[in-house]
C-alpha cells in the first residue's frame, strides 16, 4: 500500500516514519508551509489562560521567547499531542481536549467559567471553527492571537501527479479541513478529479471529510477519534485489507 502524506513539516517526516515502520510505502508532499509571526511582549497581560489548537501554535510561542509569561497560566490544548508538546515547553496546568477545537468548548466552560481574566487563543491564520465566538456565547472572553500562517502549496510535485495518474498511490492522509480544501483545489488544478475515485481519502475527522467536494465514487475513511494514533491504526487496518486482496 502506497500512502501520500500531506502534512506540513516537521509532522510530515514523523508521520512518514511511523507509516514506513508499518511496512508501507510512503511519499510526502506537504500542502502547507508554516511561517511564524512575531508576538507582542504584552500579548498575555491580564490573561488567565491560553488555548493552543495545534503544536504550531506552541512552536510560535516558543520562538517568541515568551514561554515564561505563559507558564503560570492555565493551558487548554486541543488534544493529547499538543498537550505533550506543552509539557515539553515546561508549561504547567495543562488540560487536554479530545482533538478538535469544538470539543474544547465544554471543557473550557466547565473549568474556566468563574476564573477572572480572559483567555488568549494561540491560533493560525485559518480557523475552521470559531472557538472565540463559541466561548463568548458562554460568557468567556477570548482574544485571538495569530501566531503563525499556513501558506498553501501552489501545486503538487510532478512525481506525485504522475503517481496519481498511473494509479501508484492508494491512499492520501488529510489531517485538517484546510488541508482537505487545498488538496481539492490542487487536484482540480492538475486535472486529477477522475483519479480521486481510485484512492482512499483517510481523514482525521468528520469536519475534514465534509470539506472535500461531493464525489459518490470516492472512498473516504474517517478516524474513530481525531487523534494521530487513530489515523495510524486506521491506515494499518486498511493496509491489512490490501494485503488480503
Amino acid at each position: 500500500m502506497h500512502v501520500l502524506v500531506t502534512r506540513p513539516e516537521p509532522e510530515a517526516w514523523q508521520t512518514k516514519s511511523q507509516l514506513e515502520n508499518l511496512g508501507l510505502k510512503v511519499t510526502s508532499a506537504p500542502l502547507q508551509t508554516i511561517a511564524f509571526n512575531d508576538i507582542a511582549t504584552d500579548a498575555f497581560d491580564g490573561a488567565s489562560g491560553v488555548i493552543a489548537t495545534s503544536k504550531n501554535a506552541l512552536r510560535g510561542l516558543a520562538l517568541s521567547a515568551l514561554v515564561d509569561k505563559v507558564q503560570p497560566l492555565q493551558v487548554y490544548a486541543v488534544g493529547e499531542a499538543t498537550a505533550a508538546f506543552a509539557e515539553d515547553l515546561k508549561l504547567r496546568n495543562i488540560t487536554a481536549g479530545r482533538g478538535t477545537a469544538e470539543d474544547l468548548v465544554p471543557v473550557i466552560v466547565e473549568r474556566h467559567m468563574k476564573r477572572p481574566g480572559h483567555l488568549v487563543h494561540l491560533a493560525g491564520d485559518y480557523l475552521a471553527f470559531d472557538l472565540a465566538g463559541a466561548l463568548a456565547a458562554k460568557g468567556i472572553k477570548v482574544s485571538v492571537l495569530t501566531v503563525y500562517r499556513a501558506i498553501a502549496a501552489d501545486g503538487l510535485p510532478p512525481g506525485v501527479v504522475g503517481a496519481l495518474k498511473t494509479g501508484k498511490i492508494d491512499a492520501v492522509t488529510l489531517m485538517s479541513p484546510r488541508t482537505a480544501q487545498i488538496w481539492a483545489d490542487l487536484t482540480r488544478k492538475h486535472g486529477l478529479q477522475s483519479e480521486l475515485s481510485k484512492i482512499i481519502h483517510v481523514c482525521l475527522s468528520d469536519a475534514v471529510a465534509a470539506t472535500l467536494p461531493p464525489n459518490s465514487q470516492r472512498r473516504t475513511e474517517i478516524a474513530v477519534q481525531p487523534k494521530g494514533q487513530e489515523m495510524l491504526a486506521l491506515i494499518g487496518d486498511l493496509a491489512a485489507q490490501f494485503g488480503q486482496k
